[in-house]
């Protein structure tokens, strides 16, 4: 969601310039990151007994974290800046985390062009990051993507939460042992992890070796756009207009489906999601949109964001998603929410729901696609955290999502369906190792 506005980036260079030099560029990127990675909520804020004696139990996952552009990174101890570390990760009981790739910083709010200004390389040089990674997009996401290595490995070097990085349906068979290890018990230390690409830019207008060095560093979930064109298709907030449904960009998806990848069209145009999804249907490949929210559910609040453009997608593009036997990732920042508040994020699953609800049963429109059976199997959480956006609440609070949606009279199997039984079916379904059905899948990640 990282976005810097147009107005003030003179002033915010020559600010942040002037503070490197005083007190050095190291504590002016952490103070960005404390103001750009908000919370609504107070963080001590908890669920009470009864949610948190099911929270604890569930299967918890997260489709979109951007937490790897910090210097922090996946820190091992409690921060007091950002949404995400090992410590708030576990009070979370947050199970199974993708961790996401940005590259580019757009400037703006609409209209936006990947041609602009590149806010990234300041930060890269703020955070200390490589010489490589200030002009290269593809070398912030060989960064990003090595310290994420580097914390998984480091993870299981010592006495706390460990991390393990999922490539495969034998490595999410794995965990699941490790995190479940018998009927009723769970070991919130063994923690999982996706890594993905959010936008395809950083491979360099090509589906070659660029992929190739990010696929073996672990990359299994990548995104063609962020907020602008690209030369792999059209974003929801570019103003270029190029690539919507270029060639290139077929090659991308129908690589990454031969891949064993999943496929995330959070930021895809409406042409770009189209065509990905028939590419999908045509491999009985499921596909998500990793954080977003319903532009029909925005529609019902009054006007938010200071008049900026709120995001979010038509109820044809999540009921698309859910025919490929994919998931949809509920947004925790108001732009989507229209208000960063869990209340809104439970409202905002319970109105997704009831568009797919009113489609459950219906003959899918074309091959591949799946009859919706329960609409609860195709939404999941998708926070957006540390992505320059104030959430409601922090990866320790999650719980709160889980109370709110018992208070909604949800049924309990439902809930868990939600909270991430949804994300490890699409996990199970999508990588290498298994070439699951959707049942199958599904019981993997109930425990059979």
């Amino acid at each position: 969601m990282l976005f810097l506005g147009r107005t003030c980036r003179t002033a915010a260079a020559a600010t942040i310039a002037l503070a490197c030099l005083v007190a050095g560029c190291a504590p002016v990127a952490d103070a960005i990151d404390a103001m750009s990675n908000g919370t609504a909520e107070d963080r001590t804020l908890a669920p009470g007994p009864a949610a948190r004696a099911l929270h604890d139990r569930l299967l918890v996952a997260d489709l979109h974290a951007d937490t790897l552009l910090w210097r922090r990174a996946i820190s091992p101890t409690e921060m007091r800046r950002g949404h995400v570390d090992l410590v708030r990760m576990e009070r979370g009981n947050i199970g199974l985390q993708a961790f996401t790739i940005p590259t580019r910083v757009p400037i703006g709010r609409s209209c936006i062009s990947g041609r602009g200004p590149d806010p990234a390389g300041l930060l890269a040089t703020l955070n200390g990051w490589p010489p490589g990674t200030r002009t290269s997009a593809y070398h912030r996401a060989l960064h990003q993507a090595s310290t994420l290595a580097a914390a998984a490995a480091a993870s299981r070097k010592g006495s706390g939460a460990r991390l393990s990085i999922i490539r495969s349906v034998d490595d999410l068979r794995a965990w699941l042992s490790a995190r479940f290890p018998e009927p009723g018990t769970i070991n919130r230390d063994e923690i999982g992890v996706i890594l993905g690409l959010e936008g395809s830019h950083a491979l360099n207008d090509t589906v070659g070796a660029e992929l190739d060095a990010l696929y073996r560093l672990g990359l299994r979930m990548i995104a063609p756009t962020h907020r602008f064109d690209n030369a792999f298709g059209g974003s929801s907030e570019g103003c270029d207009r190029y690539g919507l449904t270029m060639p290139l960009g077929k090659r991308l998806i129908e690589t990454a489906i031969a891949r064993r990848m999943i496929v995330d069209l959070a930021h895809a145009s409406s042409g770009t999601l189209e065509a990905a999804v028939a590419i999908a249907a045509s491999h009985r490949h499921p596909v998500v949109i990793s954080h977003s929210g319903l532009r029909s559910f925005l529609e019902r609040l009054p006007p938010c964001c200071n008049g900026e453009p709120m995001r979010g997608n038509t109820d044809a593009e999540l009921v698309a998603v859910a025919q490929t036997g994919g998931v949809f990732g509920i947004g925790f920042w108001k732009e989507v929410l229209g208000t960063a508040d869990v209340d809104y994020i439970v409202a905002a699953i319970r109105h997704a729901l009831a568009v797919l609800e009113a489609h459950e049963g219906r003959p899918p429109p074309a091959p591949g696609l799946r009859t919706i059976k329960r609409a609860s199997q195709h939404i999941g959480l998708g926070s957006d955290w540390d992505g320059a956006v104030r959430t409601a609440i922090d990866a320790g609070q999650v719980g709160l999502i889980t109370e709110g949606l018992m208070a909604a009279g949800i049924s309990q199997d439902r809930i868990a369906d939600i909270m991430g039984r949804n994300v490890c079916r699409v996990v199970a379904q999508s990588l290498a190792g298994g070439s699951l059905t959707f049942d199958q899948a599904l019981q993997l990640c109930n425990g059979g």
